[in-house]
């Protein structure tokens, strides 16, 4: 199409070509003659000044002089005879002018009729060319636009990717720990319904262990606590390294004391112990004595003896860490309240931690386990140490 349509002007431009050298070669001509009449007129010139000069000089030959002028040359033919060639020349000019014009408009004409015939070939030949290409178009319109959606996707998602992450980081600090203010609730809720919004847009085969640890949390706090055991095996299950598993793994042993599985929460301590207590890692170390402290609880609770080695672990463990020791004093005391009372142990345990919190720590499992007590007298007591346990970071507040 476009070979044809430059083989167009390409013929335009050499007949342009061929007709303005037409046209210079008549221009030339029409110069000579005009050089030939310049040239007789200066010869003429030249006569009449010689015989003027003549007729000055030789005043007796005017006469002959004049004869002869009139026998060889007559003035007025000459004269006659110049006008008739000045005339002619003129006429020429004329002419040569007008075809001049006329051979430029025809040139232009044509030029025009050719590059409109050239246009109405190319624009059918076009047409019938574009008509092929929206039919390949139409046909592989997916195949084209496959990679342009695929990149649009792979963008949103590492936009979706980079915002679940900034929301799950706000999550990773967070304890489980129902005591929250109106406005960290608030919060929470808030980072959760945005997460959970990024989630619905994510394949569940897909879920990382950030995703699944969020989904946890979630079902933590809106206390659908068998969601929140379904979530956390699979957090367990994509688990990349000791930190993330062992993390994992404590959570999963809290929310079983929460469904009241205390046994099964045992189990999972002791492979968090296990497999984790030579670990020197600072964040594991602690894991292994939340791990250990639970157990203590969950034996307490299911009337079962603590092991030596845990213990000795525990107090090897706490050394540094008043917080856990004061818990297990607590444990103690609760303990020993099932056969005696613990007032005296009670007011040396609020002075020795009176500077001590409570952190992570929950007494449902202890109150639930205290309230099954059928002896009333021992119930009472329990739940009265269980209260004062539980106002102890007032008093510290207080301090």
């Amino acid at each position: 199409m476009f070979k044809n349509f430059f083989f167009t002007i390409f013929l335009s431009l050499i007949f342009v070509s061929f007709l303005e050298a037409s046209n210079e070669k008549i221009n030339q001509q029409i110069f000579e003659l005009k050089t030939s009449h310049d040239y007789a007129q200066k010869i003429n010139d030249e006569k009449i000044t010689l015989i003027m000069g003549q007729i000055i000089q030789k005043e007796n030959e005017i006469k002959e002089l004049e004869k002869e002028l009139k026998e060889y040359v007559n003035k007025e033919d000459l004269e006659r005879e110049i006008n008739y060639q000045n005339n002619r020349i003129a006429d020429i000019n004329s002419h040569v002018d007008k075809l001049s014009i006329s051979v430029t408009v025809v040139g232009i004409l044509i030029t025009v009729i050719l590059l409109l015939f050239t246009g109405t070939f190319f624009y059918v030949s076009n047409k019938k060319h574009l008509e092929k290409v929206d039919e390949w178009i139409n046909k592989n319109k997916d195949k084209i636009l496959e990679p342009i959606h695929k990149e649009g996707n792979d963008l949103l998602r590492n936009i979706e990717d980079k915002a679940l992450m900034f929301y799950q980081d706000q999550l990773k600090e967070l304890n489980l720990d129902k005591k929250l203010n109106e406005n960290q609730k608030q919060t929470e809720t808030e980072i959760f319904n945005k997460v959970n919004k990024l989630l619905e847009h994510k394949e569940k085969e897909k879920y990382t262990y950030n995703d699944w640890n969020s989904k946890f949390l979630d079902y933590y706090y809106k206390e659908r606590y068998e969601d929140a055991l379904e979530a956390i095996d699979n957090a367990i299950s994509k688990s990349k390294n000791n930190s993330e598993l062992v993390t994992a793994l404590v959570r999963k042993g809290f929310i079983l004391g929460q469904l009241e599985r205390n046994n099964d929460a045992i189990v999972i301590y002791n492979e968090v112990i296990n497999k984790f207590k030579n670990d020197e890692g600072a964040v594991i170390k602690e894991k292994v004595l939340d791990a250990l402290i639970n157990k203590i609880e969950m034996n307490l609770i299911e009337n079962n003896e603590n092991n030596e080695d845990d213990l000795s672990l525990f107090h090897y463990l706490s050394k540094e860490r008043k917080e856990n020791l004061m818990k297990y004093s607590m444990l103690r005391i609760i303990e020993n309240a099932k056969k005696m009372n613990q007032d005296i142990e009670i007011k040396k345990w609020k002075r020795e931690f009176s500077d001590t919190k409570f952190t992570n720590w929950f007494f449902d499992e202890l109150k639930n386990w205290i309230n099954k007590y059928e002896d009333e007298v021992v119930k009472e007591r329990l739940l009265r140490y269980i209260d004062i346990f539980e106002k102890h970071n007032e008093s510290v507040e207080e301090n």
